[in-house]
């Protein structure tokens, strides 16, 4: 049974490759070679163009909406929490200074 190797460098993994055959030269011209341009579809996607084009916009602006308001609400949430341990550490400073005054 073979052993498996695990966490092997780059450097160590090898693929046997079949190199029985003739030699070949391939040159490869990277100015011939034709640019990946980012198409626009035919169709619009739910039908009507005007439509395609506005939803994206108040899903956006729905998005931004929504993140402002959690980014509010965590804040509130946090100055809570300060004031909170805050309100704590002032009480126990006072029960420790009417206790040294004792």
């Amino acid at each position: 049974m073979p052993k498996h190797k695990l966490n092997l460098n780059a450097a160590e993994e090898t693929v046997p490759i079949d190199d029985t055959g003739p030699e070949v030269d391939v040159d490869i011209d990277e100015d011939s070679a034709l640019p990946i341009e980012p198409q626009q579809p035919d169709k619009p996607i739910l039908g009507n163009e005007g439509g395609a084009e506005a939803i994206p916009e108040v899903e956006i602006e729905e998005v931004a909406k929504t993140e402002t308001d959690e980014h509010e609400e965590y804040s509130k949430n946090v100055k809570k929490r300060i004031d909170k341990l805050t309100g704590k550490l002032r009480e126990s400073e006072r029960r420790e200074q009417a206790a040294t005054e004792y």
